[in-house]
């Protein structure tokens, strides 16, 4: 329970944040002079508040998906049982805790994944997603695509997967805790190596894929992201063993 309402405490506070910033993307905030005049908290005009960042890419759910490689692009393909979608709503804020309960009554699984901008992860089925679609709150639903569970550290800046992914140790997101074993299984059964996190009580797993077995396992509804690992050297109390792990 503590840790329940701890994770929920994050989140509120991740989605404060967020929406206290301008979603520009960091190109663009960048090019802004140093000199400019700015009263503190940035207001974003409702143009950018419509977009959406994931994977690097930046762009509005309602408009159709962006341009990404055809290997990321999972639209196509069947989606039988729970799956994962991009919820946004019009308007966030104040009223998350009251909106989520919404989303929650009409069949919707939500985690505490933010997206910016005024965006959620819901876990459903097809007819539970035209149900939030439905919600006259609700903006955009669209699927979670792989394209936007691989983050940039990833991918080339064409968008496509690196060509050295063989050698970049990735730390997978799980949808739950609960659900790691099930993704930790898929990552063997593909023949990928396990580097970390397989005995944590948290939903990260750091492996070692090919990028054949990179675009297999993030099809799995049960995988949210996928990005670099950073390997962190750590010496016992005696400083005469050193181990590697990931976070």
């Amino acid at each position: 329970m503590v840790a329940g309402k701890k994770a929920w405490l994050l989140f509120l506070i991740a989605l404060s944040l967020a929406l206290t910033a301008c979603s520009k993307p960091a190109s663009q905030k960048a090019e802004e002079p140093a000199n400019s005049k700015s009263s503190g908290t940035q207001q974003c005009s409702i143009e950018e508040r419509l977009l959406i960042q994931a994977g690097g890419l930046v762009f509005d759910p309602a408009a159709g998906k962006p341009a990404i490689p055809a290997e990321l692009d999972t639209s196509g393909q069947p989606r039988q049982g729970r799956y994962l979608y991009i919820v946004q709503l019009k308007d966030y804020g104040a009223q998350a805790a009251a909106l989520r309960e919404k989303l929650a009554a009409a069949g919707a699984a939500l985690s505490d994944h933010y997206i910016p901008d005024n965006a959620v992860l819901a876990m459903m089925d097809r007819e539970q997603a035209a149900k939030v679609k439905a919600l006259d709150f609700v903006r955009a639903v669209v699927p979670y695509l792989a394209a936007y569970k691989i983050d940039a550290s990833l991918k080339t800046a064409g968008g496509d997967i690196r060509p050295d992914i063989g050698q970049i140790p990735i730390m997978v997101t799980t949808w739950t805790v609960a659900d790691k074993p099930e993704v930790l299984g898929i990552v063997r059964q593909l023949g990928g190596e396990v580097l970390d996190g397989a005995d944590s009580h948290t939903n990260r797993l750091a492996v070692a894929l090919s990028k054949e077995q990179v675009l297999k396992l993030v099809q799995s509804p049960l995988v949210v992201k996928m990005a670099r690992a950073v390997p962190q050297t750590r010496a016992d109390s005696g400083g005469t063993k050193q181990t590697v792990d990931y976070g």
